[in-house]
């Protein structure tokens, strides 16, 4: 029996796993129609909490944003595309000049809400022309309530014909 034990050999090289590092997407941005959003501030002056409520002053601000996501990773980018900022208008007058806004970009602007329903629709992969298309030929497969006076053709019929 010996006195002294042999040593181990402890040189051994321990392979740190490396962690998985994902690859960057290469964005594919789809485009969203720009929308509106109006803000007016009162101010909180002595001066102005005298006033009657028409008459107290404020400030306008309003933006026209574009958003983009990209459809790989979903990834979302709201642009400021315009700023405008009206310092000491009323409560009347700034919504007048809403409504010009408004009416100026009627046709380039959409609502928030409409612009909304789009981003979440690709967010979330639905297809409307798809689900409209469904709906009119076979109803009964998504739950669609059609008016029972229209006859409409469903996909089965003609299926069963040939």
């Amino acid at each position: 029996m010996s006195w002294f034990t042999k040593k181990k050999n402890n040189n051994k090289v321990e392979e740190v796993p490396t962690p998985y590092v994902p690859k960057e997407c290469e964005h594919f941005w789809w485009d969203s129609s720009p929308y509106f959003i109006f803000s007016w501030n009162v101010y909180y002056n002595e001066a102005n909490k005298k006033r009657e409520k028409e008459k107290q002053l404020g400030r306008l601000v309003i933006k026209i944003y574009e958003t983009y996501i990209c459809c790989k990773c979903k990834q979302r980018n709201d642009e400021v595309l315009q700023t405008s900022e009206i310092e000491d208008i009323t409560r009347n007058n700034a919504l007048i000049e809403i409504e010009k806004q408004k009416e100026e970009y009627k046709n380039f602007c959409k609502p928030r809400a409409e612009v909304e329903d789009e981003i979440n629709d690709l967010v979330y992969g639905i297809d409307r022309n798809l689900l409209q298309t469904i709906a009119l030929y076979q109803p009964q497969k998504i739950g669609s309530v059609i008016n029972s006076n229209v006859n409409i053709p469903i996909l089965d019929k003609f299926l069963k014909e040939n």
